[in-house]
């Protein structure tokens, strides 16, 4: 008698749990589409609007909505042969991770890092 409804149970937390994976390796691509958007820009400042634009465009790209959305970008190491770390915090709604209007919301960060050319041309401000 209570097969069928825990077997029921039992596949929405299985699409539930496959639906939040899937969320966490588009978290993970998108926090690597933005450092390496940092990692190609030519100053500390275009680093940061690069990669909130990459992350912005990435996530919209696997139809992810973040409320808030927060882009870090570290350029303490942002010179020619340095490196470039970018950490993405997400808020989701599992509403719209799940389609079943599950009430609450689940935060995820990933951090990523890019090496910077040592070759790549530089403002005057941003490195050697």
């Amino acid at each position: 008698m209570l097969v069928l409804p825990l077997a029921a149970l039992m596949a929405m937390f299985a699409i539930f749990c496959t639906q939040v994976a899937g969320a966490r390796m588009d978290l993970n691509s998108t926090a690597s589409a933005a450092s390496r958007a940092a990692s190609m820009a030519r100053s500390p400042q275009d680093a940061q609007v690069a990669a909130t634009q990459a992350a912005q465009a990435n996530l919209a790209s696997h139809h992810r909505t973040c409320d808030p959305l927060q882009v870090t970008v570290d350029t303490s190491h942002f010179v020619r042969g340095g490196q470039v770390a970018v950490t993405i915090t997400c808020t989701m709604s599992t509403a719209g991770l799940t389609g079943l209007g599950l009430p609450g919301s689940l935060t995820g960060s990933a951090t990523t890092h890019a090496v910077i050319d040592t070759y790549r041309g530089l403002d005057a401000g941003g490195g050697s």
